[in-house]
């Protein structure tokens, strides 16, 4: 694990593998953001973990499903008041790393990708901007709306489409702009069915990806 400062209040965790960056995330992530009412601002150890997120035929996809990660300040302190004795050498790592380079007192964010995992990074700091960042996060919001305004049948799309891959629905919203403005057009017609093919979608996706690129000054 490497963890680099992008901002003040903002570090980038970065990893070689899929399973190393799974396993670093997956408690402090599903505390955050999972739709299971068990995980979500809960306290759980891994056991319990694996127990929600199997199949009744033993399979989990989580692993190796999700490549990109992001929890606000507020909801790892609070992870970590829970946990913070049964920590896995992974967690102490990440938690070492954010008390030694941010002001916990003070609002800030971490992400986690894998290494040149460039699309996977953008999406992520678009979650930062949104939740640290007032003036993106106004515009934002604009661009969501005018995407339900314009082309209301594709944002049906999307938002049905996020909540089916397992987001909460308090994130639903964060998870459009972060989508919407970091997506290539392959993924946004495999996952959500959106083609860009009339110039309403094409102009609502350019008004996100213009936001985020004003924005996203990092030097990653």
């Amino acid at each position: 694990m490497k963890c680099k400062k992008l901002a003040k209040n903002l570090l980038l965790f970065t990893f070689k593998t899929q399973k190393e960056i799974s396993m670093t995330f997956c408690r402090v992530e599903e505390f955050y953001e999972s739709p299971l009412k068990r995980l979500v601002g809960q306290k759980f150890d891994m056991f319990t973990f694996l127990d929600q997120q199997m199949n009744d035929k033993g399979e989990i996809d989580y692993f190796s499903y999700w490549t990109g990660f992001n929890i606000p300040g507020d909801s790892v302190l609070k992870w970590c008041e829970l946990h913070l004795q049964e920590l896995t050498p992974l967690e102490h790592e990440l938690i070492n790393n954010i008390t030694s380079k941010v002001d916990v007192t003070k609002p800030f964010y971490i992400i986690g990708a894998k290494e040149k995992d460039a699309n996977t990074l953008d999406h992520e700091i678009a979650h930062a901007l949104y939740y640290l960042n007032k003036l993106y996060a106004l515009q934002m919001t604009k661009a969501i709306y005018n995407f339900y305004k314009k082309d209301r049948k594709n944002y049906v799309k999307i938002v049905k489409a996020l909540k089916e891959m397992g987001y909460n629905e308090r994130v639903i919203k964060d998870e459009v702009q972060a989508y919407m403005s970091t997506s290539t057009k392959k993924e946004l017609l495999g996952k959500f069915g959106i083609s860009l093919d009339n110039k309403e979608t094409n102009a609502v996706r350019n008004e996100f990806r213009k936001v985020l690129a004003k924005y996203n000054t990092f030097k990653k």
